[in-house]
């Protein structure tokens, strides 16, 4: 018994620590959702934003747009392509020739990598919902069960219906919403079953500390994205008791926090 105390006692901290999630990575250093990138991450000790579409064959797949023109050498639509389709793709080279062996990875793919590479189990995951393709909630919780990161994974982006899909798949899985401005928090913080508030609070709006204890209190966590380097906000983000901020600059935004 105390083994399995002394486990979910790690569990708990490692949810409540502070975490500085690589906007789609880490994307000023590896082209964007790229497992080479998503690696770099967790060896850094980071957490990953990513965002999911469904192919046509029905696989989560790790792309940003609803086309592949932008990020690979490809041209069409995600959900129109089946998956050997879009793993036939070179989705390195626009960024720098030397990642031309990068592919889009499946869902699986990253959170298969992530389960063997962190051994901590530091790296959460914030799933960012793109198009709502039929059975996606399902697929994307079946994923998270199968690699044991229930705990450490949430979906936000998404409408009240596939908020309800994912509570029905799995209850505990983490849902999100997300806002920037204050009339969003606090409408987020009235609404009982999220777990997670992602707020990109544009400059010079910033929650408060009573507003993060006011998440606390109601078992949420609340999620500052601010995405250039701004090392001034980052600071007082995580003073005013912020449990997480989103960045392109998760390095940077580590040093700068001491963490």
């Amino acid at each position: 018994m105390l083994p399995v105390l002394m486990l979910l006692a790690s569990m708990l901290a490692a949810a409540d620590s502070f975490k500085i999630y690589g906007h789609r990575g880490m994307v000023t250093k590896y082209p964007e959702n790229t497992m080479a990138g998503f690696k770099a991450c967790v060896d850094a000790g980071l957490s990953i934003e990513l965002d999911v579409y469904l192919t046509k064959d029905g696989v989560p797949v790790v792309i940003h747009d609803e086309t592949v023109d932008r990020t690979t050498n490809g041209s069409g639509s995600v959900m129109n392509m089946t998956l050997r389709e879009i793993k036939a793709l070179d989705a390195g080279s626009w960024y720098d020739p030397k990642f031309k062996s990068e592919k889009v990875p499946t869902l699986g793919e990253v959170f298969d990598m992530i389960s063997r590479r962190d051994k901590n189990e530091d790296t959460f995951i914030a799933i960012n919902m793109k198009k709502i393709s039929p059975r996606i909630e399902e697929k994307i919780v079946r994923l998270a069960e199968r690699f044991g990161m229930i705990e450490r994974v949430f979906s936000f982006g998404m409408d009240a219906r596939s908020t309800e899909r994912f509570k029905q798949a799995n209850a505990r899985f983490p849902v999100g919403r997300n806002g920037n401005t204050k009339y969003h928090v606090e409408t987020a913080l009235r609404t009982t079953y999220l777990d997670y508030i992602w707020l990109t609070a544009r400059e010079p709006y910033l929650p408060i500390s009573g507003d993060f204890k006011k998440a606390r209190e109601g078992r949420k966590r609340m999620l500052i994205y601010i995405r250039q380097n701004e090392p001034e906000r980052w600071k007082a983000a995580h003073a005013a008791g912020a449990d997480a901020i989103a960045t392109d600059y998760p390095l940077e935004a580590k040093k700068v926090l001491g963490l």
